[in-house]
């Protein structure tokens, strides 16, 4: 990449307008693969932000028209105590279609889901909890595997004061949370993949999951 030269303007001097069009000419010299433009020049440095849409070094894109999964639709009151875990639905599966990666790529999963439960009972033998993960499959969905250090828990407080006893003797908070992740890893092969937002509860009371979404992108390089 071309070297640019800035040409200082000195405090307590006069401007010089030659000083100012030597830093200006020195912009504009660069040809070719040296000239500098959007996709090598930018104040937050080198990241994936910076990176060109097509294929150089580094390359960043979304992944398919299709893989992206958003709604705003709530998924209503549900509970899940099977001990295995579940897909959120909101207004449809929080997962992707299938999507092919090249082997070597790094792919990441942005997730996000909006958590709610009403409040319950002071003395409830069970406070309501939830469990969320991030799940890939190999096989179009017919099986699922959690990724590593995707958990997240929700879950109300248990009978400590956190919550002061005599102002709320009735009745403990519920939950009203937001859990999102980003995670990323190396795609070892060419096989389509899926990723999916799945769930499992503590007690058989109900949650509702509100503005979900999962969605992909890729580093390759």
């Amino acid at each position: 990449m071309s070297t640019v030269t800035v040409t200082d303007l000195i405090p307590g001097n006069a401007a010089l307008s030659a000083d100012v069009n030597a830093t200006i000419t020195s912009w504009n010299s660069a040809t070719a693969a040296g000239q500098i433009n959007a996709l090598n020049m930018a104040m937050e440095g080198s990241d994936r932000r910076t990176f060109s849409a097509s294929e150089h070094v580094i390359f960043t894109n979304e992944v398919g028209t299709n893989a992206p999964n958003q709604s705003a639709v709530s998924s209503g009151a549900v509970h899940n105590t099977s001990g295995s875990y579940i897909v959120v639905t909101c207004g449809g599966a929080m997962q992707t279609n299938d999507v092919t990666v090249d082997s070597g790529h790094r792919v990441i999963v942005h997730a996000t889901v909006f958590v709610v439960c009403s409040r319950a009972a002071t003395g409830t033998a069970n406070y309501q909890g939830v469990q969320l993960v991030i799940q890939r499959s190999t096989d179009a969905g017919v099986s699922w595997s959690d990724v590593t250090g995707t958990t997240r828990r929700v879950k109300m407080r248990d009978v400590g004061a956190i919550a002061a006893q005599v102002l709320c003797p009735a009745y403990i908070p519920g939950v009203r949370h937001s859990v999102t992740w980003t995670v990323h890893g190396v795609h070892t092969s060419n096989v389509p993949v899926r990723w999916r937002i799945a769930f499992q509860t503590d007690t058989a009371d109900n949650f509702t999951f509100e503005n979900a979404g999962i969605w992909l992108e890729t580093l390759g390089c």
